[in-house]
């Protein structure tokens, strides 16, 4: 089974220009070793401002025992809860994310394709491996209640054992 506090990835996006007639959703999945889907959602929420930055905190605990609780998503340091596609990982499944440094991890497309890219810009990507932090660990409300990053480093710091950062100074 995957480490029972699960993993988190943390990251920032802004779009690029939109195209006309594409609705631009947030979509994560995650395979195991075998290639087989562990979870697959896609957000029935359209990210259309491409002025905007997103803060997205994306959390899987595949040892909890509540199915609807094994995955989590934030944006904004809001739960998102409306999904067109949900595939929830099962129990005790462990993602390639999760526990592998031999496999490619890709960020901001599929595997293998070309035609699913992202097209915009990521800044500061956390992904801290064997736990499950919430929002409030990179992101806190301000008095105008704007969503606002706060400093990773500073709060906890600890990555996991195949965790990183890629702070996106140099992109």
């Amino acid at each position: 089974a995957y480490h029972s506090s699960g993993y988190q990835t943390d990251f920032s996006i802004q779009s690029s220009a939109r195209a006309s007639g594409v609705n631009y959703t947030f979509r994560t999945y995650s395979v195991n070793a075998s290639g087989s889907a562990v979870w697959n959602y896609a957000t029935n929420r359209i990210f259309q401002d491409p002025t905007a930055w997103y803060h997205f905190v994306v959390i899987s605990d595949t040892d909890n025992g509540v199915a609807t609780e094994r995955f989590k998503l934030y944006v904004n340091g809001v739960r998102e809860t409306s999904f067109g596609t949900a595939t929830a990982p099962g129990s005790g499944v462990t993602p390639v994310w999760g526990g592998s440094t031999s496999t490619t991890h890709y960020i901001g497309s599929r595997a293998n394709t070309t035609n699913t890219r992202f097209d915009g810009y990521m800044a500061e990507m956390i992904y801290a491996d064997g736990y499950a932090y919430g929002p409030e660990y990179f992101g806190k409300f301000d008095d105008s209640d704007n969503w606002i990053p706060i400093d990773y480093d500073s709060t906890t710091g600890d990555y996991g054992t195949n965790g990183f950062k890629i702070d996106g100074s140099d992109a």
